[in-house]
């Protein structure tokens, strides 16, 4: 598998996420320490990043670290940053 950077994974992508004969890639993403609070939140806020993992779109790896599984759609992270 190939890795790329978290960012790409985290909206529109900047390359193709699948091709024919390829694994699909993943990305590594290291979680801020602290969340700013900002509205809406960040795409490295830990809380973001623990709602895309309650909805199945990237698996914790370590204490603040996270593999995104696939292309997270713009739908579900305009949900995931969204203030509560």
């Amino acid at each position: 598998m190939s890795d790329i950077s978290g960012s790409a994974l985290l909206g529109s992508p900047k390359i193709p996420t699948a091709t024919v004969g390829f694994p699909a890639m993943t990305a590594t993403v290291t979680a801020k320490k602290k969340c700013c609070k900002d509205k809406p939140r960040c795409k490295k806020c830990p809380v973001t990043l623990k709602r895309l993992e309650s909805m199945g779109y990237a698996t914790r790896t370590g204490q603040r670290t996270y593999v995104m599984v696939d292309v997270v759609p713009k739908s579900a992270l305009k949900k995931a940053r969204a203030r509560s």
